[in-house]
């Protein structure tokens, strides 16, 4: 509240608590949103100084409608499975097939949207569990003919030393489980309205997630 009396820009929207997971507070935000672009970006992480000049430069000079960018972990770094996607000082459109492993990168604070594309794709954050961007960014990776995926990193995760992360609860939060048959529940209903050739690729998702679970 005191930084958006500094910055008119800033509009802060209070709501009563409908966790757990932050659906809820994504969906209103998307509702209220009356900018070109929109990006949903955790409370403990960070985007990285040039993050929104090269998610909005990939979309505007590709003509776009999602733009998906490399991630950091810090304090301690790591790598993921589609970490090898993202070649530094690279920017240009993808299909999903090109970069098929990229599909199992859930998160959504990495990926900026145009604002009248999430819209007219009517997908929504699950609310009141964990999990709940999933079912947007899955999809949306699988719909749009191509992407914008960004070689450099605009966003950085933070992991706490506590563990005390949502992503760190994984498999200790028995509400969890359920919560993650939820979001396979959605996805599988989703399975017609995805291309037929890119099918596999969802199927691929569902199948590794419930290895880790």
């Amino acid at each position: 509240d005191s930084y958006a009396v500094l910055h008119p820009r800033i509009e802060v929207v209070h709501q009563p608590n409908r966790g757990p997971g932050a659906g809820a507070a994504r969906n209103h935000g998307l509702d209220l949103v009356r900018t070109e672009f929109v990006q949903f970006l955790d409370g403990d992480d960070e985007l990285t100084p040039p993050a929104i000049e090269l998610f909005t430069t990939a979309l505007d000079r590709l003509g776009l409608d999602l733009a998906v960018g490399a991630t950091e972990q810090f304090p301690q770094p790591r790598d993921w499975l589609w970490s090898d996607v993202f070649e530094p000082g690279t920017m240009r459109a993808v299909g999903i097939e090109s970069v098929p492993l990229l599909v199992h990168d859930a998160r959504t604070c990495d990926k900026l949207y145009r604002t009248a594309w999430l819209r007219r794709s009517a997908l929504r954050f699950a609310e009141g569990i964990h999990h709940q961007d999933t079912v947007v960014n899955v999809p949306a990776m699988l719909r749009v003919p191509e992407f914008a995926l960004i070689g450099d990193i605009v966003y950085r995760y933070r992991k706490r030393d506590d563990g005390s992360s949502v992503m760190d609860s994984h498999f200790t939060r028995l509400a969890n489980y359920y919560d993650h048959l939820q979001v396979i529940e959605q996805l599988s209903g989703m399975l017609s309205r995805i291309e037929p050739g890119r099918r596999p690729l969802l199927e691929a998702f569902i199948a590794r997630s419930f290895q880790g679970f």
